[in-house]
């Protein structure tokens, strides 16, 4: 497979339609491969996106931690659906409220 540039998603459900990433769009060079999670409930958080790989779940005395990997050539873009969300906190990143998202 070659590289594949200028990638941008269109998932079409029944009750909305996705587009992203929202930003920009994605390179995936010809040895990569990703499952990009859509629609995924993460304790309680709806993720409607992300532009990184789900690895796994860890919980530890209440504490639930997801963690991601952004293959090579895909900047990580994470889309929540804010209901429920006060506030949120990033080390490295910026957040964007965008609707009701």
């Amino acid at each position: 497979m070659k590289d594949l540039l200028n990638i941008h998603f269109v998932v079409e459900l029944d009750a909305e339609i996705l587009n992203f990433p929202r930003r920009g769009s994605l390179t995936v060079s010809s040895n990569v491969s990703a499952i990009l999670p859509f629609n995924l409930t993460l304790d309680g958080i709806l993720l409607k996106y992300a532009t990184a790989q789900l690895v796994t779940r860890i919980e530890d005395s209440g504490e639930v931690v997801y963690f991601f990997y952004m293959p090579e050539g895909l900047d990580a873009e994470f889309c929540l659906d804010a209901q429920g969300i006060n506030h949120i906190v990033v080390d490295n990143g910026d957040v964007e409220r965008v609707d009701d998202r």
